[in-house]
């Protein structure tokens, strides 16, 4: 078998299948596709076409992937051993490319793993680190060094671990940055040395750092991106993407990040990559959802990251044991609790195929067929909304596919007589019923400035 490893930031791409990548973390529901939910997630990533997927294997495995899972009462007590259990060597063997690890020492760290060296960070703790990063990366190495699979072993979000508590207001002191520099080197070391102790020195397990608040660099203000990653020499560095005012943002936002990359240990041969790239559909719409990950998978793409891994394929855990639903959910999502696959489902499966998935057709017939997108002015459909000007009037009529209807005012109105701008809604008769008294409006409003609007 030919060998791959992730394209690293040097102008070469990935194949799609291996560029577009998926999450599943955290599971709350699950459809019993398998006898665990951790493979289920392998089997919805080849499904979708996608080979790359994103996983947890550390001490909360339990309670990540719950549903539909008997874990048995064996207990471990470092990464390696989880990798061994049968559920993980099951996913491992599955027809994937690469598998991005999130892992963490599973003692030692005062119950907090993925943060504790905010705090303090000891040559004990130094010591923990590299013998659980050089065990589990020599495993990989013996057990898959010659299949051509690609592991990379990552950090969560690490501004916030660099907090007390989440808050972009906040600047950690400059000697947290500096405990974090030395637990990343000292994973970073792990894994290069048993690599090279193993025979794949260079190949098969990869170490990334990853950042989620680099926006805070482009105003000047300290973060891991501009405080850390110059100080490292990660094979690779992770952007959990969230953080960014606008998707058109991202361009700048990851042309910042790679000058910070270039001037880490590796400088530009260190990989780059977008580790969470989600947004709720039921918190915003899908159409507002599906505009932002189209064009923030398009950016990284032109930019020439080695991946793109969506959040997630189902929804995260709840707190609770509740039931799920499709309409009480933030909506970071492939396929919803029903089982219905969302529009960015659609999305990435007509990238990966070329053609829309047929349960999506059946699903939604209203869904406009591959692409998805035209530019704004570049043609007359965006979305599947058809542009019509009413002649003589002044109004621009958008017509949307479901049977909604908007006129938009954008200049001095003729039929209102005034200098205002309005939108005006209707509904055709399958949506509004001659006996309904009531009408939800959901409003997005999205404006420079500070003018109010009113309804």
């Amino acid at each position: 078998m030919a060998f791959r490893v992730p394209a690293h930031n040097d102008g070469r791409t990935n194949e799609l299948a291996d560029f577009i990548g998926v999450n599943h973390i955290n599971i709350g529901y699950s459809f019993s596709l398998t006898d665990n939910c951790l493979c289920e997630g392998g089997l919805q990533t080849r499904l979708l076409g996608s080979k790359s997927l994103k996983i947890y294997c550390d001490a909360g495995y339990k309670t990540r992937y719950k549903p539909h899972t008997d874990w048995g009462d064996e207990v471990f007590s470092s990464p390696a051993e989880l990798a061994k259990h049968p559920f993980y060597r099951r996913l491992f063997d599955m027809d994937l490319n690469t598998f991005f690890i999130g892992t963490y020492v599973f003692s030692g760290c005062n119950g907090s793993p993925a943060t504790y060296f905010a705090k303090d960070f000891t040559q004990a703790d130094e010591e923990n680190e590299y013998r659980t990063f050089y065990d589990l990366t020599f495993y990989l190495c013996q057990t898959y060094g010659h299949t051509g699979k690609s592991f990379i072993l990552q950090n969560w979000e690490g501004d916030w671990a660099s907090m007390p508590r989440p808050d972009r207001n906040y600047d950690p002191p400059a000697e947290v940055y500096e405990r974090m520099i030395r637990w990343t080197n000292v994973r970073q070391r792990a894994v290069e040395e048993a690599r090279k102790a193993a025979g794949c020195e260079n190949r098969c397990v990869f170490h990334a750092l990853e950042f989620n608040l680099p926006t805070k660099g482009l105003e000047g203000r300290p973060c891991v991106v501009n405080q850390v990653v110059p100080y490292t020499s990660c094979d690779f560095y992770s952007y959990s993407c969230y953080d960014y005012a606008t998707p058109e943002q991202v361009a700048d936002v990851l042309d910042y990040c790679k000058d910070c990359i270039a001037r880490s240990g590796k400088g530009k041969a260190a990989g780059f990559y977008i580790g969470e790239l989600g947004y709720p559909e039921n918190i915003f719409s899908p159409f507002r959802t599906l505009t932002n990950i189209r064009t923030v998978t398009e950016i990284a793409r032109e930019k020439q990251l080695s991946h793109v891994l969506f959040w997630s394929i189902y929804d995260e855990r709840k707190l609770k044991d509740e039931e799920y639903d499709d309409d009480n959910e933030p909506g970071y999502w492939l396929i919803k609790p029903s089982g219905k696959k969302a529009n960015t489902w659609d999305y990435y499966y007509q990238l990966l195929h070329g053609q829309r998935d047929p349960d999506c057709i059946s699903a939604d017939a209203s869904l406009p067929d591959f692409p998805l997108y035209a530019q704004a002015g570049e043609k007359d459909t965006y979305y599947g909304v058809r542009k019509k000007v009413i002649s003589g009037s002044g109004v621009t009529v958008w017509e949307e596919n479901d049977g909604l209807m908007y006129w938009v005012s954008g200049k001095p109105d003729p039929i209102v007589k005034n200098e205002e701008n309005y939108l005006y809604f209707g509904t055709d008769e399958d949506v509004l019923k001659p006996d309904m008294n009531r009408l939800r409006i959901r409003v997005e409003y999205l404006d420079e400035g500070t003018d109010p609007f009113c309804l």
